[in-house]
């Protein structure tokens, strides 16, 4: 293969300079250059055409003397006026020039300033200028000297106008045209960029470039003019100076930038765009033209390169002689021909001047041949935050100002973020986050956490990680509507107490119809009768969808939840109800959870809980100040708070969910608890279809087969925080089904909250008898020990277990003793009531359970359901054990809960009918017993006998009970010896007569009883005459 030297375009025949003039004159100029060039060809034409008509005056019959006064006086009024007008045109330039004496006048647009609430800086608002200043000092040797060699090689040696420079570049002007090449000093290019928004003839603007550079190069020194240059100078990418430019870049500060690094930014200010790091022209390509010139064999070496074979890039490129395709840093030295970007002429000045060796370059330039750009992050803290902290401003602002004045306008924006706990906020979701992963399969999670009493935002993670493109990481969940499942119970619960109803209410928790729909719970099990207390604490479905009755129904609910801080529940029902054209009602499932809530409202509404049923709107914003430091806007220490519920109520509801016992395992206890405090807090999830039939119903779809989690959420109150916890996937896709708010997002939640309270300042609140710091207790309430099967007084009846104290609005505490256990004599027998009828001895005292629905009268079918299933769990069969099924071709089929669904019933349950004789047959045919051995005044031996006896009995015999001298001494139930060996203790003065009684219970507990008297005779007769 034939090698070809590398080579440099550009170094023999003309310079790398002239090339990237030329590209930019031939790419980006041309057409303008041409129509310039006409217009002057006109004015020469016309300049011409009045010379000869002047000739033509001069050639007139008229005196000479007379024409040269009048030519004379013509040209002194003309050229003293246009000499008056050049003056005062120049002058009103000088008097509008910046004001050098303040660097600040030249950096006219500043970018606001976001901020956390101790001056933590999160983000900068900016339009197409980003700048932070740093000195010269800070600033890489390399950046200046590059600077320098590649845009005013004479900085430090000439004066505020370089006639070098000026000459060069009129010479190319003249020979290529106008645009060909620029003569702007530094201090020139930085006068153009401080005329902001310049729209000025270009002679007047480089008469204001070169005044307002000698005005700034006698104020400043050189290093000083140079600093102003690399601090305002534009690199791209809305990058204003060297420091932005070099952090987005490169991901670092200015101060550590490397030759190559350093050689890149140098490159940038002449065509930012152009040669974007992101864009297509990082890397100089050969155009179409070129790449089939340099296949036929017609580029050989950078001799042969054309200005229209190629783009001009950055950084240079190897290409594969005999292809034309781009080789890469690992090309070799075979036959390749390499072609140099705008970098390699920085690089060649920088040598050239002295700043480096050849080595230098040569190192620099290895490393700009696998330098690699990655497109940086944004410089952003809590990105969602302040993103939605930038639109809400600019909702506040709207009308007030100029478009674009918070981009330009150099505000400072403090919000109540508290960047200390947003830290610790993200650490913990992307960890645990992280985790979810696999575990649930949820890609995303989001917190966000508010003080309740002053209602300040103060960490707000919309989502695991924002620059996650591929799992919709920029997608904000605490905005974003999601259906909050049973974390949204407790507003159902709310307004049901708000009727009358309160903790210690009972519903049963059992298969229950509403309309067609059978509510299920999350795990296919029925607890039987809950207090709501209880029903609340371990998030059961069926007494929360009877909840929902109890509220008055939707309208109810979903206005107290829109009072509360939650308005999406109300105006999504208003606009589906508008865009069906007829009334939308979410249901009974509401109270399920069935509505789609953002994260940001329900911590609202949970806050309104926290602050004793006042709502009050959120606060993320402290203050907003002006560049000078005037006020714009600032956040009112006495909020308007709004009283939306009963502060009775509220405690209500905070008592039941602060409340560890009624949690229903240990893991839930410790998973929604935080240690020192008293925690109110919730879980929920919810489900969506993820397998249909294909047969539709009235929706429009299919009947579900299969569902499965896809929202999971954690959110509760401490007397300090309260903070929500999500986690799922933005996709909306589901979840594992072993996905639940227990395990998927309350790790989150917990984790945050023992760290965030940790921080916070805990003065004002009182500590309870067990150490842990409480919430208030309003007035006006009392407290009664209720029976938990019936939500009335406890009594004497009432099982110990189920007794516990509960709270209740003054007054309304329950008169009425436990009607659920009741006392009653019954017949062993049948289990029925005892009545006359049936004998005496078979009756017994004993405590039974007596189910009744809440109001049985109104909700009829509840109660019928609850009838049905005290009866089938009594009876260990029935209805309630069995669930209707429908398979993909809607066939309907049965399936088997199992008894494992239903828990025993606290009691026996309380019969219906009283005993009654016929449903006994023979229970009146008495048994009879005698006792054969001993006979009466006999002997026995010692130290056992066995006894003997005759009976009789009418059915079967249930057992025989033997006593010796009254004391009970042996014991034989139906089928088994009904004569067992009697063993005398060693103990027992065996002395003198003895009695022994035996008595016979048949299977009707009638009995027959027969005594004899006996001696005890020891030796071997007597034992000989007992084996008889």
């Amino acid at each position: 293969m034939e090698y070809f030297e590398v080579s440099y375009v550009g170094m023999s025949q003309f310079s790398q300079h002239e090339v990237y003039e030329r590209h930019r004159h031939i790419r980006r100029g041309s057409s303008r250059g041409k129509s310039i060039g006409i217009f002057i060809k006109r004015i020469i034409g016309w300049i011409l055409m009045q010379i000869v008509k002047l000739i033509k005056w001069f050639k007139s019959s008229r005196s000479k003397e007379e024409l040269f006064k009048r030519v004379f006086k013509f040209v002194f009024i003309s050229g003293s006026l246009f000499a008056g007008f050049i003056f005062v045109w120049l002058l009103f330039i000088y008097l509008t020039l910046p004001n050098v004496d303040e660097v600040g006048a030249l950096f006219a647009a500043e970018s606001t300033v976001i901020t956390d609430r101790h001056g933590e800086e999160l983000y900068r608002i900016h339009g197409d200028e980003d700048r932070t200043f740093v000195p010269l000092s800070y600033i890489s040797d390399f950046a200046k000297q590059a600077t320098i060699a590649i845009e005013d090689e004479r900085f430090y040696e000439r004066g505020c106008f370089d006639p070098r420079a000026f000459t060069r570049a009129v010479i190319r002007n003249l020979i290529g045209g106008f645009g060909s090449q620029g003569g702007s000093t530094i201090t020139q290019q930085f006068a153009k960029n401080a005329i902001i928004g310049s729209r000025k003839k270009r002679v007047t603007r480089k008469l204001k470039e070169y005044m307002l550079s000698c005005k700034l190069e006698d104020k400043y020194s050189k290093d000083e003019v140079l600093e102003l240059y690399l601090n305002r100078i534009p690199y791209g990418h809305n990058a204003h100076g060297i420091e932005q430019a070099s952090k987005i870049y490169f991901a670092k500060s200015s101060s550590g930038l490397t030759l190559a690094e350093a050689s890149v930014l140098a490159a940038l200010p002449q065509l930012p765009s152009y040669l974007n790091p992101y864009g297509k022209h990082v890397r100089t390509t050969l155009s179409e033209g070129g790449k089939d010139r340099m296949i036929r064999g017609k580029i050989k070496s950078s001799r042969d390169i054309k200005d229209e074979d190629f783009w001009l890039g950055l950084a240079g490129e190897n290409f594969d002689l005999e292809t034309g395709e781009p080789l890469g840093p690992d090309a070799g030295t075979g036959n390749v021909l390499y072609i140099g970007g705008r970098t390699d002429q920085v690089l060649r000045n920088m040598q050239d001047q002295g700043f480096i060796s050849n080595e230098d370059r040569e190192s620099a330039l290895f490393d700009l041949q696998n330098i690699a750009f990655k497109r940086a992050r944004e410089n952003i803290r809590a990105p969602h935050f302040v993103l939605f902290v930038r639109e809400e401003i600019k909702k506040m602002l709207a009308g007030q100002f100029d478009e674009g004045f918070l981009e330009r306008g150099g505000l400072k924006v403090i919000t109540t973020l508290d960047y200390n706990l947003q830290e610790i906020a993200e650490s913990i979701v992307t960890e645990i986050g992280d985790l979810n992963i696999d575990l649930y399969g949820a890609y995303n999670a989001a917190l966000l956490a508010m003080d309740p009493w002053k209602g300040e935002v103060l960490a707000y993670v919309g989502n695991r990680d924002y620059w996650d493109e591929e799992n919709d990481g920029n997608v904000d969940i605490i905005r974003a509507p999601r259906q909050p499942g049973s974390s949204f119970k407790p507003f159902s619960y709310a307004a049901s107490f708000l009727n009358g109803f309160n903790p210690a209410t009972v519903l049963y928790d059992v298969p229950t119809k509403i309309g067609e729909d059978e509510p299920e719970n999350f795990d296919s099990k029925f607890f039987g009768p809950m207090t709501i207390r209880d029903a609340l604490g371990a998030s059961r479905n069926i007494p929360a969808a009877k909840s929902y009755f109890m509220a008055g129904r939707e309208d109810s609910i979903v206005n107290l939840a829109a009072d509360m801080g939650i308005p999406t529940v109300r105006d999504r029902r208003d606009e589906l109800s508008e865009a069906r054209g007829s009334e939308y009602k979410y249901g009974w499932p509401l109270s399920l959870g069935a509505a789609e809530i953002p994260l940001f409202e329900l911590a609202q509404g949970y806050s309104t809980f926290a602050r004793e049923g006042k709502a009050l709107d959120p606060t993320y914003l402290l203050r907003i100040e002006d560049r000078h430091g005037n006020i714009l806007y600032e956040a009112t220490e006495e909020k308007e708070e709004r009283d939306v519920l009963d502060p009775r109520v509220s405690y209500m509801i905070t008592s039941i969910l602060s409340d560890e016992s009624a949690r229903p395992e240990e893991y839930w206890r410790q998973q929604l608890s935080i240690p020192g405090y008293e925690t109110a807090a919730k879980t929920g999830t919810s489900n969506k279809c993820s397998k249909r039939d294909n047969k539709e119903i009235e929706d429009g779809h299919g009947r579900c087969l299969e569902s499965a989690p896809d929202n999971t959420w954690t959110i509760g109150y401490t007397p300090f925080l309260v903070a929500g916890a999500w986690g799922g996937n933005a996709s909306g896709g589901t979840l594992f089904a072993k996905a639940s708010g227990l395990n998927t997002a309350s790790p989150i939640w917990r984790r945050f909250m023992i760290a965030a309270h940790k921080k916070i300042n805990k003065e004002g609140v009182s500590v309870n008898d067990d150490g842990k710091f409480s919430f208030e207790i309003p007035d006006e309430l009392e407290s009664a020990q209720i029976s938990k099967l019936s939500g009335k007084l406890a009594s004497k009846c009432t099982p110990v277990e189920y007794r516990k104290a509960d709270i209740f609005m003054k007054g309304e505490a329950p008169k009425e003793f436990d009607t659920a256990c009741v006392e009653s004599e019954i017949d062993k027998l049948t289990g029925l009531i005892a009545s006359d009828e049936c004998p005496q001895e078979a009756r017994e005292q004993g405590s039974f359970f007596d189910p009744k629905s809440i109001m049985p009268t109104r909700w009829h079918t509840w109660e019928k359901d609850v009838q049905n299933w005290a009866k089938d769990v009594s009876a260990g069969t029935g209805s309630s054990y069995w669930i209707e099924t429908q398979n993909e071709d809607g066939e309907i089929s049965k399936k088997f809960r199992g008894t494992g669904a239903f828990l025993p019933l606290p009691l026996p349950l309380f019969p219906d009918d009283k005993c009654t004789l016929d449903i006994t047959p023979g229970r009146l045919i008495k048994p009879s017993v005698r006792i054969k051995f001993p006979s009466n005044n006999g002997l026995a031996a010692l130290p056992s006998f066995i006894p003997k006896i005759d009976y009789t009995v009418g059915h079967q015999v249930r057992d025989v009970r033997y006593e010796l001298d009254g004391r009970l001494v042996s014991f034989a139930a139906s089928g088994s010896n009904l004569m067992p060996r009697i063993r005398i203790s060693r103990r027992m003065d065996t002395s003198g007569s003895h009695t022994l009684k035996v008595t016979l219970t048949d299977s009707y507990y009638n009995t027959a009883s027969h005594a004899v008297k006996f001696r005890f005779e020891e030796g071997e007769n007597t034992s000989r005459n007992n084996r008889r």
